[in-house]
């Protein structure tokens, strides 16, 4: 495992030493798609997140996926989310409505509204909050393995990073949804975060090359973007020892927010099990983020992802890779959705409401 420390604002990325396994509110979130929650789902039609990112950084490429979304919510939908989405609850966790599909029960919100929660919760020390974020893919491994779905309920967000979620959400749940795509999000709460000053360490990564990446291209599209360290771990569990390296390598770094990017379902695991250990007020599970923004493997056209088909130009770029997550999971998630709709199972009502 390898990991790099020490505060860097603008010089080049960190390098690494060794480990083992395996964001009030700034400007407005740039943007430019496995998110921990890659979607991976059949494309459906539905408009997103009714306010437009604008883009406060460097960057001047148009808005990403998160752009996909960029309609107002259906006319059904009722508008539950807090006014200030930075509301706590009387639980501690971020005052959004919840709703279920499957086993999992999602966090209904507008992107910009969740960068303004996790820019807010991270400059909250006296807490430690974790997110997901799942598509079609993550709530189909919460079906074959019970923990992931634990690991999602009890998180403090789990966003909506697929397109038939946040369709579930707005006709069904009648609650106000817009796609929170794990690499838009992050670039959003890395440009909010700006304002007040936020550091951010990342874990995971293919290799070196690709952290390194990330955070040249992060730095480069938010001038001032504090990167306190990162940590790139093998494919393989940790040991113990190991554990409690990575622990003390990230409290020493001090950052309000660790990004973890090495997959879904264990990136899951991975911030439900280490929240108590770290001291960054927030865990951000984000995936295939790092391999994106580090330009590693490219992103589907902006027209294929406002028409709902990334899943297929990410298909066909990795078929031998993908074609059971998308050949097989989608048919078997429109299935269990039919099931839910009409009796309930599994986990309950098909878009039944937890409102904060």
């Amino acid at each position: 495992m390898k990991t790099a420390t020490g505060e860097e604002d603008s010089g080049p990325p960190s390098n690494g030493a060794t480990d083992s396994s395996p964001p009030s509110s700034g400007a407005v979130p740039s943007s430019p798609p496995e998110s921990g929650a890659t979607d991976s789902s059949p494309p459906s039609s539905g408009a997103a997140d009714s306010s437009p990112p604008s883009n406060g950084a460097a960057d001047s490429s148009p808005p990403s996926n998160g752009a996909a979304d960029s309609s107002p919510p259906s006319s059904g939908a009722t508008d539950s989310t807090p006014k200030n989405p930075n509301d706590l609850g009387d639980d501690g966790k971020p005052r959004f409505p919840r709703f279920r599909v499957l086993d999992v029960m999602l966090t209904a919100c507008r992107r910009d509204e969740a960068a303004s929660s996790v820019v807010f919760a991270a400059q909250d020390h006296s807490a430690r909050r974790y997110a997901c974020v799942f598509a079609v893919d993550s709530l189909l491994k919460c079906r074959d393995n019970p923990e992931l779905a634990v690991a999602a309920n009890e998180s403090d967000w789990t966003f909506c990073d697929g397109m038939p979620l946040v369709l579930l959400g707005r006709h069904v749940a009648k609650l106000p949804v817009s796609r929170c795509y794990g690499p838009d999000l992050m670039l959003d709460v890395c440009d909010r975060g700006r304002a007040v000053g936020l550091r951010h360490f990342f874990y995971g990564g293919a290799d070196e090359e690709t952290v390194t990446l990330l955070s040249r291209n992060l730095r480069e599209r938010f001038p001032g973007l504090k990167i306190v360290g990162s940590i790139v771990p093998p494919f393989r569990n940790l040991t113990e020892d190991e554990e409690r390296d990575v622990v003390r390598k990230i409290n020493e770094a001090a950052p309000d927010i660790v990004w973890i990017g090495i997959g879904t379902p264990k990136q899951d695991f991975w911030a439900r099990r280490m929240r108590p250990k770290l001291n960054a007020p927030v865990l951000m599970a984000v995936g295939a983020a790092f391999n994106f923004h580090a330009g590693k493997v490219p992103q589907a056209p902006h027209w294929m992802q406002r028409a709902c088909l990334e899943w297929l130009y990410r298909l066909c770029a990795e078929p031998r890779r993908l074609w059971r997550r998308y050949i097989i999971g989608n048919p078997r998630f429109v299935l269990l959705i039919l099931r839910q709709w009409l009796t309930g199972t599994p986990g309950g009502r098909l878009c039944e409401r937890a409102d904060a």
